[in-house]
């Protein structure tokens, strides 16, 4: 059931308030926001409602977030800051952004999610927080159009060697 859905049922009865707490799985895209009127106020309210769902959904096995890149994306970086407090398994971030070029820096939160066992990421930067190590559970790691550092690509091949 979409996300959207999900939370108009606690509008029908007060049984079915709580019931998108429920969902392990939370997906925002397109679907979520899109109606008519002024893209940029859409943009914004989607933001806030992602926000606002994440603060207080207890406990959410996926977060996938995937929508046209506008910036800011301010949102986003307090939703994977959101996220680095819970025991999140999987993160789906997609991007498509105009230009050519992936221009959203994903916070160094993102590499404080532990519990991580499929991370994919698709039109971002990647600055590695120099403390990072690895994560501890990843089983899945999914790249596209996502910028890494140099030294991290050249560490990558000199450790093959």
């Amino acid at each position: 059931m979409p996300i959207k859905d999900a939370v108009r049922t606690n509008i029908l009865s007060r049984n079915w308030r709580y019931k998108w707490y429920t969902l392990q799985d939370l997906v925002f895209d397109n679907r979520c926001y899109w109606g008519p009127g002024d893209w940029r106020q859409m943009r914004e309210n989607f933001g806030r409602a992602v926000k606002a769902i994440l603060d207080v959904h207890p406990n959410s096995r996926k977060f996938e977030l995937s929508c046209w890149l506008y910036s800011p994306m301010d949102y986003l970086d307090d939703c994977i800051n959101t996220l680095s407090t819970k025991s999140i398994q999987e993160i789906v971030i997609n991007l498509r952004f105009y230009g050519g070029y992936p221009s959203y820096e994903t916070p160094s939160d993102l590499y404080k999610c532990q519990h991580l066992v499929h991370l994919k990421l698709i039109g971002c930067v990647q600055i590695i927080p120099p403390s990072f190590k690895r994560f501890m559970s990843l089983v899945t790691l999914y790249l596209d159009n996502v910028e890494l550092p140099v030294d991290l690509v050249k560490n990558t091949n000199d450790s093959r060697n």
